[in-house]
């Protein structure tokens, strides 16, 4: 019984452990596409920044 329960134990903190890397993949994860989520923005923003003064077509210069 006592093999029993060590060997529950042990199996437990390794899928907790897995269940930590799986939610630490994640998280990163989610932060790389909120990175690039935000410099997407960024590039928009500032492509629109640089053409604000810019005439739509060049016959109206």
């Amino acid at each position: 019984m006592p093999l029993l329960l060590a060997f529950t134990l042990i199996h437990d903190q390794f899928q907790l452990s897995q269940l930590k890397t799986i939610s630490l993949i994640t998280q990163a994860f989610l932060c790389l596409n909120y990175l690039v989520t935000l410099a997407s923005a960024a590039q928009i923003g500032t492509l629109a920044w640089l053409e604000r003064d810019q005439p739509l077509s060049p016959d109206a210069a």
